[in-house]
């Protein structure tokens, strides 16, 4: 355990904490059914809207204490439903209370429907950082990104990342991989090399953990196909040839196999690195998966705490000693450092990451080829 600024208490080594900023909740346009919220009510109303004393309580406190970086991370549901005068208002409370050389950054995870030329320019004039979701070519990306009338999203998505591009802007795109589509990741990696031109994008597994979701019900992909996932991404990548092209995952498996610091969090042991705040003011001591679980919101709210005394206070801390804990054997795996016991969110009731089995291999694979070549 580390002391920070002000006596913020850490529980991992990073500098900073990253606040997860969900303006309308969990509020949504589109009825994705492997979202978190699937099965609680995403329709939007203006009492879910934060309100500005939330946002101004919150982004003043946490400027106040943040270094010379400050990151904010909007998120949901989808945060553009709050309007673009709120994120108008979000760049003045900021530009209020940034102190002298600090410099505050924002990024926004967004499905990219309600992206016009308004919302490109804005973004491009405040330099936000876009994050988008695409899950390949059409027929992966629509089964399961539907809006609430049961179309897909696809065009919108397309539509929006040419968009963008016209004002200059190159939208992170996150893919989500599903048991349905692992059947199209050629097509998938070559749409979007060759069509879309893409350099980055991250690769997410779907996984149902508990099987809860009757709407994904054998779309969870297995130990096995997860390294035949990420062992083809390889593959592909390898047979490009381009160093110019980027898969986050795999970027993350060779750094951890040879010994680096992995930068994403399901590698790296950094679950309480992250805060998420709702639209209520109710402070979570995790990133956005969480808020379905009540039992960490109880006294955490701006209105009524500071955010130092939330940092410091129990929930936070004790919340860190619980999903830090590694059990035995995974403390001793020669890959520790390159996991970490995966993602918090996906672990067995023994706190067993659920892709233990199928990261194992791949770290042996990955290993072996960069030695041999």
């Amino acid at each position: 355990m580390g002391v920070f600024k002000n006596h913020i208490l850490f529980t991992c080594p990073m500098s900073t904490i990253m606040p997860i900023v969900r303006p309308i909740g969990n509020s949504c346009n589109l009825r994705c059914a492997y979202c978190y919220y699937n099965s609680i009510d995403q329709k939007l109303c203006s009492s879910k809207v934060m309100s500005d004393k939330i946002l101004e309580t919150f982004i003043s406190q946490f400027i106040e204490l943040s270094g010379k970086e400050v990151t904010f991370v909007w998120h949901g549901g989808e945060p553009l439903l709050a309007g673009i005068d709120f994120f108008k208002r979000v760049i003045e409370i900021e530009n209020l209370y940034k102190r002298k050389g600090q410099v505050v950054k924002n990024n926004i995870q967004t499905n990219g429907t309600l992206i016009n030329k308004i919302w490109a320019s804005f973004f491009k004039e405040q330099d936000f950082h876009i994050g988008m979701s695409l899950d390949g070519i059409r027929c992966c990306h629509d089964m399961f990104r539907k809006n609430q009338y049961g179309n897909g999203s696809f065009t919108q998505v397309i539509t929006a990342i040419n968009l963008l591009r016209e004002y200059n802007i190159e939208p992170g795109i996150l893919q989500t991989v599903t048991r349905f589509s692992l059947k199209y990741l050629r097509e998938n990696f070559d749409f979007f090399v060759d069509d879309l031109k893409l350099t980055k994008w991250g690769v997410n597994v779907y996984n149902d953990a508990g099987n809860i979701n009757p709407l994904l019900k054998n779309q969870s992909l297995s130990n096995d196909e997860y390294f035949f996932l990420y062992k083809s991404l390889f593959e592909f990548w390898l047979q490009r040839n381009n160093p110019a092209i980027e898969i986050r995952e795999i970027n993350t498996f060779i750094s951890g196999v040879l010994g680096k610091y992995s930068g994403i969090c399901q590698n790296s042991g950094i679950c309480s690195s992250f805060i998420a705040v709702d639209p209520d003011g109710t402070i979570t001591p995790t990133c956005e998966s969480f808020f379905i679980n009540d039992r960490y919101k109880i006294n955490n709210n701006l209105l009524n705490n500071k955010l130092l005394t939330i940092l410091n206070g129990d929930m936070r801390l004790n919340y860190s000693k619980v999903i830090n804990h590694i059990p035995t054997e995974c403390a001793e795996c020669e890959w520790f450092s390159a996991c970490f016991n995966g993602c918090t969110m996906q672990r067995d009731k023994k706190n067993h990451y659920i892709y233990c089995k199928g990261r194992k291999k791949l770290f042996s694979y990955l290993w072996g080829y960069l030695n041999n070549v």
